[in-house]
């Protein structure tokens, strides 16, 4: 792949960025465009993710699926940025986490599990502020040694969290957080959550879980005080807050993006040998 140059920004040791770019991991889609015969693939991230971070004074930098993408290669598009969401999406490969596949598994993206984990390891090890959002908290969660629960139906007795009658198709229901967590501090003692989804984070990792569905599903995880230096911002969330729409995550991910100092925030060995077990 061609060499990527890092940029100038907080990342490197430069002054906070007024307007930090935040990378967003985009998805391949078959479309077919107004006036065309036949479909052809196009590269995308929902258009929420984008608004909600333009909101928060920040611009996003799409980066598309492909899988090539090298640990090496992450770890520069990394350090061109100054933040990351990991979007919401399809399901993750079971054999990432070393199961296989649920057979209620949807259809998978190898390119898009490929690059969303390197982009997620290399984040993580850099201190890089990162948001995932449904799909993308189960990516944290492997990326770090983690597991996702695959099909949560079987331990629940019920597929609510897949949808609901609204127009949207979203499950609408009330998350409670953890007391001195983050998650507390940025949303209250409750939140109300949007979700779509059938797989959970089930092995957590380094994280904790800051946030729980009254039928225990982990909601919402983030890397506490004793597993980085200071405070990185690392946050995965089972729930959509873009269709609420509710910034405040969005806004925390700015923040710790204009905030940070140079160099990594998690400890060495929090992560030892989890690239070589993801190969």
């Amino acid at each position: 792949m061609a060499e990527l140059r890092p940029k100038v920004s907080a990342t490197a040791g430069g002054a906070a960025p007024a307007r930090p770019v935040v990378a967003v991991s985009a998805h391949e889609e078959r479309v077919v465009r107004q006036g065309a015969r036949e479909p052809s693939s196009v590269r995308l991230a929902g258009s929420r993710y984008v608004d909600a971070l333009g909101r928060v004074g920040a611009v996003a930098l799409l980066v598309p699926a492909r899988d090539d993408l090298d640990d090496a290669t992450a770890r520069q598009l990394v350090a061109s940025v100054d933040a990351l969401v990991l979007t919401g999406g399809g399901d993750v490969a079971g054999h990432w986490f070393g199961e296989p596949d649920h057979p209620e598994i949807g259809p998978v993206d190898a390119a898009r599990d490929v690059t969303e984990l390197a982009l997620a390891r290399a984040a993580l090890e850099a201190g890089l502020p990162v948001l995932g959002v449904c799909r993308g908290m189960q990516v944290m969660a492997v990326a770090a040694g983690g597991t996702v629960e695959q099909h949560l139906p079987d331990r629940l007795g019920h597929d609510d969290h897949r949808g609901g009658a609204g127009p949207d198709g979203l499950h609408r229901h009330e998350v409670a957080t953890v007391a001195g967590s983050r998650a507390r501090a940025l949303l209250g003692p409750s939140f109300a959550a949007r979700c779509h989804h059938h797989q959970g984070v089930g092995a957590l990792g380094p994280f904790v879980a800051s946030a729980w569905s009254a039928d225990g599903v982990c909601e919402l995880m983030e890397l506490p005080a004793d597993r980085s230096e200071g405070s990185a911002f690392a946050v995965g969330v089972q729930s959509h807050p873009e269709t609420v729409p509710d910034d405040r995550l969005f806004a925390a991910l700015v923040d710790a993006a204009r905030s940070r100092d140079a160099g990594p925030s998690i400890r060495t060995g929090c992560f030892e040998d989890v690239s070589t077990a993801l190969h």
